[in-house]
């Protein structure tokens, strides 16, 4: 059970970090660091992820594809529209690197700072 909460200085490695502890039964636990932890790996998770996915889409469609509706004339109630399809080309090597970097960052486990 949480009574309060304090905010101290934590000494981790040569430099000191504010953080917030809280109070329980059993002394005080950290919060910053659990919360920062857990945010770390949230954003590596994310960012792997996205890299496994931009490698993909480059390997396989050779980059992105889409279509835009442009409108020509516009004269009253008569309109004239158009089609463009736009491409964004990853070079394969490319996707073979970001596809590979998204592997390792969430394959290879994050260092821990004693």
């Amino acid at each position: 059970m949480l009574s309060s909460f304090v905010e101290a200085d934590v000494q981790v490695g040569p430099t000191s970090e504010r953080c917030i502890t809280a109070a329980t039964e059993h002394g005080h636990e950290l919060i910053g660091a659990a919360i920062a932890h857990d945010l770390s790996m949230t954003v590596r998770y994310v960012i792997g992820s996205l890299l496994v996915v931009i490698g993909l889409v480059s390997l396989l469609w050779g980059g992105f594809r889409w279509t835009q509706q442009k409108t020509v004339v516009d004269i009253g109630p008569i309109e004239a529209k158009t089609q463009e399809h736009k491409t964004l080309p990853i070079p394969p090597v490319v996707g073979a690197l970001a596809l590979i970097g998204g592997i390792v960052v969430l394959v290879v486990p994050s260092r821990r700072r004693a």
